[in-house]
């Protein structure tokens, strides 16, 4: 957690009380997410 990051497609998050979650994620299903790199203009 938190040596780089990832992009989540928005349909897999849930918003509930101004709190944003993914239910069905865990640290293996996040870590094995590849690497999203910025790149900017």
């Amino acid at each position: 957690m938190g040596k780089h990051y990832v992009a989540v497609p928005f349909s897999d998050l849930q918003i509930n009380s101004k709190q944003v979650m993914m239910p069905d994620a865990t640290k293996s299903s996040l870590e094995a997410l590849p690497e999203f790199k910025y790149a900017p203009d």
